[in-house]
């Protein structure tokens, strides 16, 4: 015990007295308002869990910290072009985790429509590229992971088909709304991930002050979701017409 306090107390006092390492971003260089970081102890306490996903290289196996469950926490163990593969920890097929994976994927192919299908592998592969690209913009390095786009394979029906179906007559509202709707999936997809891998392998918000549901979302990107509601309005049922039938 008197081992572990020295060592939190260790990197507590060194993370404190740093510098955000990831200050020197596009984003938080040139639209800081919108990436508010904590400070002090509050920072030091999260930032070995946030260096590890997104600059690994930088800390010791002994500082990383768990998000979400506790127990065996997942480990990278390949990289397919952009996307990064975890682990799964304690998998088999008769445990708890190896079959509800099994029902996922069977519900998948079986339960969606072809169309539907390939909607999702495009939307989802093309998500990939964006959280890639805005990882490098807000982090200074590239990430995104293949527990996001298996999990956005099955959450895109609900975040696309349903929500557009839902404000069919009323796009703009829709639109104005999409961070909810993103918000949302961020929750579902975040607790789902942390449960199946031991921590969120996907994503990391907690360095940041307005981060909420253990750092499955933050409100500073509402304004990329709106964004991303406009663009999904006008493309998605052009998406939906060229698949269907």
């Amino acid at each position: 015990f008197c081992s572990k306090a020295l060592l939190c107390n260790r990197l507590s006092i060194r993370f404190a007295m740093a510098s955000d390492p990831f200050g020197d971003a596009f984003f938080p260089t040139y639209v800081p308002f919108l990436f508010q970081k904590g400070a002090g102890a509050e920072l030091a306490g999260v930032l070995p869990e946030v260096l590890e996903m997104y600059r690994p290289d930088s800390v010791h196996e002994k500082e990383k910290t768990s998000n979400g469950a506790a127990g065996p926490r997942a480990k990278v163990v390949a990289k397919v072009g952009h996307i990064t593969v975890h682990s799964v920890p304690e998998l088999s097929l008769l445990s708890a985790r190896g079959l509800a994976l099994l029902g996922l994927a069977l519900a998948w192919l079986c339960l969606y429509p072809a169309g539907l299908k390939a909607r999702c592998v495009l939307c989802a592969g093309a998500y990939s590229c964006t959280e890639a690209t805005f990882t490098l913009l807000e982090r200074g390095r590239s990430y995104t992971s293949f527990a996001q786009f298996w999990a956005n394979l099955l959450y895109l029906p609900i975040l696309l088909d349903g929500y557009l179906a839902l404000f069919s007559s009323l796009p703009l509202v829709g639109i104005l709304l999409f961070p909810l709707n993103v918000w949302l999936l961020e929750v579902v997809e975040g607790y789902l991930i942390m449960w199946v891998y031991g921590h969120n392998v996907a994503w990391c918000y907690l360095d940041y002050t307005d981060c909420y549901c253990n750092g499955c979302f933050r409100l500073g990107h509402a304004p990329f979701w709106v964004g991303l509601g406009a663009l999904v309005t006008v493309v998605y049922p052009v998406m939906v017409a060229a698949t269907s039938g």
